[in-house]
Order: C-alpha cells, then sequence, then structure tokens
C-alpha cells in the first residue's frame, strides 16, 4: 500500500511492538520532518493509549492546510520536490499500484503537477479517497479534527522561523491559543529545516543543538 501521510497505524505498530519487547522501559518518540508529523498526528490518535512518554517534533508541522497555502515554500523549494515525488513515488511497483487504484499516472506526472499539494491532488487523494487535498491535510495535522487536544504525553515542537519548508507563521495560532500544558513549543530566529548549526565549523557539531533539545526535554519530563 503506498505510503501517505495521514496513516498513523505504522508508528502505533512499531510502538507496540518496541513496549512488548522492553516492558517497563520508558520510550520517547522523536519525529524528523515528515517523520515529525506523523509522530504528532499519532499522538493525537491514539491519544492515551499510546505507551510514549514524551515526545519530540522536529521541524515538523501541526497545520498541512495552512502550510500547502504558504507562498515561499511553493516558489522555493517544492518545484524541485514535485519532480522528485514524480520520479520516485511513481516509479516501478509503486506505479502499478497506483494505476490499479484509479490514479492517472499520466497526470500525475505532467508538466502540470509543479508542487507537492498538485502531486497529493494527483495520486494520494483519488487513491485513498480523500474529498480533496484540504481533507487530506486535515487527517495528517495534530492541528486539526481536535487531535492537538487528545495528545496526553509532553509533546515538544522545535521549529526555526527561517525553515523553508514549514512556514513558522502556521504555528502562530496554537502558540495564541489556550493549550492543554503537556504541548511545548520551542521556536529559534534561525535553524532551516531539520538544521540548526553551530559556529563558524558546524561539522565539528553536526546536530548537536538539535539533540541537546531533545535530551535536556526528556530529561526534564522524566524527572518532574
Amino acid at each position: 500500500v503506498p505510503f501517505h501521510g495521514a496513516r498513523t497505524s505504522d508508528v502505533a505498530s512499531l510502538v507496540e511492538i518496541v513496549a512488548k519487547a522492553a516492558p517497563g522501559v520508558t520510550l520517547v518518540g522523536v519525529g524528523y520532518s515528515m517523520g515529525a508529523i506523523v509522530l504528532a498526528n499519532y499522538l493525537g490518535v491514539a491519544g492515551r493509549q499510546s505507551p510514549l512518554s514524551a515526545a519530540v517534533s522536529i521541524s515538523g508541522c501541526y497545520d498541512g492546510v495552512a502550510n500547502s497555502k504558504a507562498l515561499y515554500g511553493a516558489r522555493a523549494f517544492e518545484p524541485f520536490l514535485a519532480y522528485e515525488l514524480k520520479q520516485n513515488f511513481t516509479a516501478g511497483y509503486r506505479g502499478e499500484i497506483l494505476a490499479a487504484g484509479g490514479v492517472d499516472l499520466a497526470a500525475a506526472t505532467g508538466a502540470a503537477v509543479s508542487s507537492i499539494q498538485d502531486f497529493d491532488a494527483a495520486t494520494v487523494v483519488r487513491f485513498f479517497g480523500f474529498v480533496d487535498t484540504d481533507d487530506y491535510y486535515r487527517h495528517l495535522s495534530v492541528g486539526h479534527l481536535g487531535k492537538l487536544h487528545r495528545v496526553s504525553v509532553p509533546l515538544l515542537a522545535l521549529h526555526a522561523v527561517d525553515d523553508p519548508v514549514v512556514d513558522s507563521d502556521t504555528f502562530a495560532p496554537f502558540l495564541a491559543a489556550r493549550l492543554p500544558p503537556n504541548l511545548f513549543f520551542l521556536v529559534s530566529r534561525l535553524g532551516g529545516h531539520v538544521g540548526w548549526c553551530e559556529g563558524w565549523m558546524p561539522w565539528r557539531s553536526r546536530w548537536g543543538f538539535q539533540n541537546r533539545a531533545v535530551f535536556e526535554f526528556t530529561d526534564a519530563v522524566l524527572s518532574s
């Protein structure tokens, strides 16, 4: 079955397997980019049924509907990502499965498909029966359909204002809202998308900032 970002059953199965294999061990989930979106959404769907004790969303997105309408991303990187999706997501057996599910591969890989939203509309929406891309993005976003209030564990969203993929303005409504006390936001001025390079020789620290954020948040949660 082709991937789609609103499906949380894969994460749920993995977490359950790990929890059964290591009973009594404290589990913390960390997701990056699309993985962060799926992780946060899983927590909103699973609610108190999740075995995780805490989670960190790094460069994820809580509102895919709003982010799909951000102009900078559409101009800066989406044409490239759309090209890569057309080359890889529809190749080989993946394309055969999509075609069997009613997807017009010629249209999905055509020149008119120049953004992620275009590609999702031509493939994911059609194959899985979503009403449209907004419907699909609502189902993959923890910030929609009441899911954010169902998250039962401490959840940190680590994001950068200059992230070119996920518009930081989409977090503004959540920062201004009255949210449960287990939801935390760390928004830096710089950092890019899954970046946060440090110093003049960033290869020395590599992903040090985001790793420290994960460990310090986790330590604070588990020691409280």
